[in-house]
């Protein structure tokens, strides 16, 4: 095999698991969306916290109508983990 022809196939491999990555994270930032704003409209998240954990989430909202899947997931993250939903 030629080193123009591995190149390619490693190229294409790497293009194929970028697109599962971006596929996963856009899973992730999504159901963690959901997950989020299930708990607080549970009724059984401390008021004190609801306020910012919501604010919070908008942003994440924002960044995922934005495509930026990756920082979404970061943000929903650090909200499920300021809400004990880890």
């Amino acid at each position: 095999m030629h080193s123009a022809q591995k190149n390619s196939i490693l190229a294409a491999t790497l293009i194929v698991g970028l697109g599962a990555f971006v596929a996963i994270a856009k899973a992730d930032c999504a159901s963690d969306v959901q997950a989020i704003e299930a708990a607080l409209s549970s009724g059984k998240i401390d008021e004190s916290l609801q306020t910012n954990a919501q604010a919070l989430l908008d942003d994440a909202k924002t960044l995922q109508g934005q495509g930026k899947e990756a920082e979404c997931s970061d943000l929903t993250a650090q909200i499920k983990a300021s809400l004990g939903l880890n």
